[in-house]
């Protein structure tokens, strides 16, 4: 775990980190202070069932993830985009550390 550790905070590229405030993982979140490539995302409220769609900026988030992939990324409608029933009302409060630049 401590090469995969060092990989991403070395030499890690394009990942997005979704973390929720209330998730006992937020407490032991990767460093990420020294790749600026890593974007980590923190919902305050939230639990380790967090997805992109809870965000209230998920579009910035799937406006990153599509300029990395070089095409449009837009989240499932209808069905899919519920899973286990209706999602919780989180608000707007969440964090993100280090937008890049497209």
């Amino acid at each position: 775990m401590r090469d995969v550790l060092l990989w991403i905070q070395t030499e890690g590229d394009r990942i997005v980190l979704i973390y929720g405030g209330l998730d006992p993982w937020t407490g032991g979140a990767i460093d990420t202070a020294d790749n600026p490539r890593i974007v980590k995302v923190i919902l305050p409220g939230a639990d380790h069932q967090v997805r992109i769609r809870n965000l209230d900026r998920r579009d910035e988030v799937l406006a990153l993830l599509g300029s990395w992939l070089g095409e449009p990324v837009t989240p499932p409608t209808g069905s899919l985009a519920r899973v286990r029933g209706a999602e919780p009302e989180l608000g707007p409060t969440w964090a993100l550390f280090r937008l890049p630049a497209p």
